[in-house]
């Protein structure tokens, strides 16, 4: 008789996984490139949200929302690419515009930050 701390060779070989399982970890494999893009926006359109909380708390110069570009990494506290990421959602979502070296917000982006900022609407 076998002692209890006997291995068998037996107990190395994989089980085979039940087709449903399998199917399911086949699944999630296809689509976490897909939860990965998705968690990029997810971050970028928050980024986004903060970038028009930035613009509107430093107020306005001649009656316009608006920053230079180049000022918004640091007062974002991000990189430059990121920033840059956080723009395009911005402009794609209609909340900024960009004219030359300079990002304004637009009525949807003053909407944005002031529900960021919490202030009333």
């Amino acid at each position: 008789m076998p002692s209890p701390h006997h291995c068998s060779r037996n107990a190395l070989v994989p089980l085979p996984l039940d087709s449903r399982l399998q199917s399911r970890l086949q699944f999630r494999n296809e689509n976490m490139p897909k939860l990965l893009r998705s968690q990029k926006l997810q971050n970028e359109a928050v980024l986004a949200a903060n970038l028009c909380a930035v613009i509107y708390r430093e107020g306005k110069v001649l009656g316009r929302y608006t920053m230079l570009v180049e000022n918004l990494p640091a007062a974002l506290a991000s990189a430059t690419a990121e920033v840059e990421a956080a723009i395009d959602c911005a402009l794609e979502r209609s909340w900024i515009g960009r004219k030359h070296s300079r990002v304004e917000l637009k009525a949807a982006g003053i909407y944005v930050a002031k529900e960021v900022l919490d202030h009333p609407r």
